[in-house]
């Protein structure tokens, strides 16, 4: 069964390849990549361009934008001049950051016989189609200019040597900033975000493109093209075989890590081909649930190929961290751990591990969650993974990777509201106006810990970075109720109940009076009493 790309409606596509990919490695059949293309996604031309990845400029003969076509480019490897290519890229009309490159010899022409390159060459440009076919745009906050590492002559020649990294930017009418929210800024790792004058800023010249900022706000307030959610979803649909036929797997690779396969390739026994990656500039961009996702909308497994030291982003112990995470998930909710897999860096052991793998169709997926790569699906992804499996009060998982957390009160609270005012997600609620409840949901709680040291009260607010499956499914919950004290004079709401007791405990020894004249009255009738 073969699976179809459906693109958006008046949605066309151009998809390029490079005619020295018959030739890369073990070689790819071209006319049946072209014929296999056509056949299962609608709207697509295909054109073989000579020598296309030494010269990307002979893009602007072969293609001519009308504003809605997107551009998905097949090349032998990744060592394509980028500067000259955006160059060409703008010349014929398109944002370069919406163009997807498909490294064919990588993960196809050197890493597999003919046959078999040929076929997953196929799949991984039906899924760049799918993706290319949902980018919405960038803007120039997402573009930053750095000198090209590796110069093509033509480059050279005509002092085209900048080319432009993407990076995420803040969407202010999704920014919960005004709100209290600064949760991006504590991810950042390395430190390019900060609040000025009520808003979030980003310092271009700090951020390094890692993503993290963007798949860790719980607000989807930051803009990355290229990377969005339903992106991502659409790529990840596309790669795996929904037809159960064929198991297929996900491996996330950074822009990084993915020479790691390029070594793995020129090795004579290579890795099973039913390994799809996913490239993302850092793998510190990848939470948990991205790779629980994955598995919940069809992959046998995923593997995940941790950033090298050069990356820079010093989050190979937080991969790691991620990782068992999961495994330990997947283990409490009964499937098997090695669904989920860290990935050495060493080719021989890279290969032997991915090799290891025992692969398996799964059965078609009943109640899938729409969007599953978005923050508010989460939740909803880890209980799917878990239906049928355990029930879901057996499953308490404490790990430093968790990306739930659950609170608890005990004795003592006032009432202050100062947990939920700080609260990015909006778990933490005070609702209620005669009667008062705070209210806690453990599917929007991302233990980020800023509830904690605004609490006045010691030891009364407890935080855990837990994934308890039942709190999970209960949602929004009750977790202390209280009254307002109203105004003896004019029934006017004072305080809450607890807050006034907590008050009184502490005036009524040395001021008694004071004591009892703000547990009785509310503030403008104690001006009128103070004024008799």
């Amino acid at each position: 069964m073969t699976l179809r790309v459906s693109p958006p409606p008046g949605f066309s596509t151009t998809v390029l390849l490079c005619a020295d990919l018959e030739s890369c490695g073990s070689g790819l059949d071209l006319s049946e990549v072209s014929g296999a293309l056509r056949e299962t996604v609608p709207a697509v031309q295909v054109q073989v361009v000579p020598d296309l990845c030494a010269h990307p400029r002979r893009i602007t003969r072969v293609f001519k934008s009308d504003g809605t076509a997107r551009l998905v480019l097949g090349v032998c490897s990744r060592l394509y001049p980028r500067a000259e290519l955006q160059t060409a890229l703008r010349k014929a009309g398109l944002d370069p950051v919406g163009v997807e490159v498909v490294d064919l010899g990588t993960s196809a022409a050197r890493a597999h016989s003919r046959p078999v390159a040929t076929e997953k060459a196929g799949v991984l440009l039906s899924a760049a189609v799918a993706r290319a076919g949902l980018f919405a745009g960038s803007r120039p906050e997402n573009l930053k200019p750095v000198l090209s590492a590796a110069p093509s002559r033509w480059s050279l020649l005509n002092l085209s040597l900048l080319e432009y990294q993407t990076i995420p930017a803040v969407a202010p009418e999704r920014c919960r900033v005004g709100e209290g929210c600064q949760y991006c800024v504590g991810l950042c790792p390395p430190g390019a975000l900060r609040v000025e004058d009520g808003e979030i800023r980003l310092e271009k010249s700090r951020c390094t493109g890692c993503g993290v900022c963007f798949s860790g706000c719980p607000h989807d307030a930051m803009d990355f093209p290229g990377y969005a959610p339903a992106q991502l979803a659409a790529q990840v649909a596309a790669l795996l075989d929904e037809s159960g036929e064929e198991p297929r797997a996900i491996l996330f690779v950074s822009s990084d890590s993915a020479r790691l396969l390029d070594a793995l390739a020129e090795r004579e026994t290579t890795y099973p081909p039913h390994w799809m990656p996913v490239e993302v500039p850092c793998l510190e961009m990848v939470p948990p649930a991205w790779l629980l996702a994955c598995l919940h909308v069809g992959a046998s497994a995923v593997g995940v190929l941790p950033c090298t030291a050069e990356c820079g982003c010093g989050g190979s112990g937080r991969v790691a961290d991620r990782v068992n995470y999961c495994r330990r998930l997947l283990f409490r909710l009964g499937r098997g751990e090695d669904e989920v897999i860290l990935l050495p860096h060493d080719p021989e052991a890279l290969g032997e591990a991915l090799r290891s793998v025992s692969l398996r169709c799964r059965p078609p997926r009943q109640g899938a969650v729409s969007a599953p790569f978005q923050h508010r699906a989460r939740a909803q992804v880890v209980l799917q993974l878990a239906s049928g499996h355990v029930g879901l009060e057996e499953v308490s998982l404490e790990h430093p990777a968790s990306p739930f957390g659950t609170v608890d009160l005990t004795s003592g609270c006032t009432f202050c509201g100062a947990c939920a005012a700080v609260c990015p997600t909006g778990s933490l609620l005070l609702q209620g106006d005669g009667g008062l409840a705070l209210t806690f949901d453990a599917a929007l709680c991302t233990a980020c810990g800023q509830c904690v040291p605004v609490c006045p009260e010691p030891g009364v607010l407890d935080l855990r970075r837990v994934t308890e499956l039942e709190r999970l499914a209960r949602g929004r919950t009750v977790l202390v109720r209280d009254q307002y004290r109203r105004c003896v004079a004019c029934g006017e709401p004072i305080a809450p109940g607890a807050m006034l007791r907590r008050i009184t405990r502490l005036l009524e020894a040395d001021h008694p009076v004071t004591a009892g004249l703000i547990s009785r009255y509310c503030a403008a009738c104690r001006g009128s009493l103070s004024c008799d």
